[in-house]
């Protein structure tokens, strides 16, 4: 039987859930790229069928690699540490005084740029994988590598939602809050 244990977001202080984003979705995403990068090499070299689309998607591939580490490096150098400010901020009256204006605006609305720039890139992969159809004739290396990047992008869509929906409406109201 499945040890199934929900996660309620909504429950979640902003300071957790962005170590959930960072110890599940930031982890998760760096561990797969190694190797899917080499699956993608693998089935470059053994599928006589894969074509132009497959250069195509390696490439987009390193791209959306390097966008997607240079997002979890705002998040995990920036907005998060930024978040526990906020919390110390919260914590102490003197805090409160210094915080007059707005410190979330900037890193949320990065944050979302790079989404959109990062949708942009799975949505082209999507599609030149049609929509990541199994061809029978296609290796195994070339149907696993499919696999692992359908994979990616539903995990990439539910940390953006996070990111999105729970996240960034938790801050700005936490963060009125302590302006207020």
């Amino acid at each position: 039987m499945l040890n199934y244990n929900p996660v309620n977001f909504k429950e979640m202080s902003p300071s957790e859930l962005c170590d959930y984003i960072a110890k599940r979705h930031h982890k998760y995403v760096r561990e797969e790229f190694g190797k899917i990068s080499d699956h993608l090499k693998t089935a470059l070299n053994v599928d006589v069928n894969s074509g132009p689309e497959l250069r195509a998607i390696i490439k987009l591939f390193h791209e959306l690699h390097d966008e997607l580490e240079q997002h979890f490096n705002k998040e995990e150098e920036i907005l998060f540490p930024l978040v526990q400010q906020l919390i110390i901020s919260e914590e102490t009256e003197r805090a409160k005084k210094n915080l007059s204006v707005s410190i979330i605006d900037k890193p949320l609305e990065e944050m979302n740029k790079d989404h959109k720039k990062i949708e942009r890139i799975l949505s082209e992969i999507r599609r030149l994988s049609h929509d990541y159809f199994l061809d029978p004739m296609s290796s195994p290396t070339h149907k696993l590598c499919l696999n692992e990047l359908f994979a990616l992008e539903d995990d990439l869509h539910k940390q953006f939602y996070l990111e999105e929906n729970i996240l960034t409406p938790k801050l700005i109201t936490w963060e009125q809050t302590i302006l207020s």
